[in-house]
């Protein structure tokens, strides 16, 4: 988004709690403005959360006023709030987004009452899916619906000009309870000795590496499930797959998902809260399966690895994903509110 508006003449400022020691993330583009405030250090008690989050709206505040910026928006619930706090008494239009489904996302009680007592205070809240409008509707009169874009790199390759693939099954995200990616290597499981020349391979890194393998093990399925760490070459990792799975317990608005199916990848997806049924049109260009059901999963898997027919016929109509979320629609929607 920041890089859409820089190369379209805005004057932009990206503010983040990172240390000016630690690199971007995201590459942006020379004209905006990085400023980081160092304000990562987290803290166990309540004295301390309270002194770091004045700290941070006192930072946020003033990195605002010295930009003279005429509209902010913030993502996230904690930054949310802490934005609002910021923004009291400036003139900014102020446009929150929440970026995961809030009937999942684990936050202390009082950062509840915070976010209930304090989002009525912004101009426009943004969310990605029609599920989570439900969830904030009774509370805030202007929210939108904004999914994220999809750009594919400038060197992708159309799936027409790629090696023949090679009996993959792909997931990628951080390897975390979230993910679901225990529910996807028993699920892989029940089928790996029917299709013996066929690997999962999972892409990410995170806490719950350890455990995955410990199961992948107990499972016998050293050679055949692959936890390949972090890639710096998302999209080149998907095309090489012949089916990507989501596998989330829950989500906000699976990116990945939409990039696999930009990707021309035969999609399945566990139907979880939030994102996935506003994605995949469900037996058109991708798969829906109950939530976290590991049989139904399986079967799915089966079906599609079983049946070439049908895995290219789906491939073949996910790439029109690009239609409904590529940048100019997205940023068009999201220029009508600022």
């Amino acid at each position: 988004m920041a890089n859409y508006w820089a190369e379209q003449g805005k004057q932009i400022q990206v503010i983040t709690f990172e240390d000016v020691n630690i690199p971007q993330f995201f590459s942006l583009r020379p004209e905006i403005t990085y400023t980081p405030l160092s304000l990562t250090k987290r803290s166990d008690s309540l004295i301390g959360l309270i002194v770091r989050s004045i700290r941070r709206i006192l930072a946020i505040r003033h990195a605002i006023k010295s930009h003279h910026s005429e509209t902010v928006i913030s993502f996230m619930t904690h930054t949310n709030i802490l934005t609002i706090f910021s923004c009291l008494n400036i003139k900014a239009k102020l446009i929150i987004s929440e970026r995961c489904d809030p009937s999942s996302l684990r936050i202390s009680k009082v950062f509840q009452f915070l976010r209930w007592g304090t989002y009525s205070y912004c101009d426009s809240l943004v969310v990605q899916t029609s599920e989570i409008y439900k969830f904030f509707s009774g509370n805030i009169q202007d929210i939108h619906v904004i999914p994220n874009p999809i750009s594919l790199p400038r060197t992708f390759k159309k799936p027409s000009d790629r090696p023949q693939k090679q009996k993959k099954i792909v997931a990628m995200g951080r390897l975390t309870y979230q993910k679901g990616f225990d529910l996807l290597i028993k699920a892989f499981a029940q089928i790996h000795c029917k299709y013996q020349d066929w690997e999962l391979i999972i892409w990410g890194e995170g806490e719950g590496r350890m455990g995955l393998e410990h199961l992948r093990n107990n499972l016998g399925l050293e050679g055949r499930v692959f936890i390949c760490g972090q890639t710096s070459e998302p999209f080149d990792e998907l095309s090489k797959a012949d089916i990507f799975v989501l596998s989330s317990r829950f989500e906000g608005f699976p990116n990945v998902l939409c990039e696999a199916m930009a990707c021309g990848i035969a999609t399945i997806s566990f139907d979880c809260p939030t994102g996935p049924r506003d994605i995949i049109r469900n037996e058109l260009d991708g798969i829906l399966v109950p939530p976290e059901d590991i049989d139904s999963l399986s079967e799915a898997m089966e079906r599609l690895v079983s049946n070439e027919f049908e895995r290219e016929s789906i491939a073949r109509r996910t790439p029109e994903i690009l239609d409904r979320y590529g940048i100019e629609n997205i940023m068009g929607m999201w220029e009508k509110i600022i």
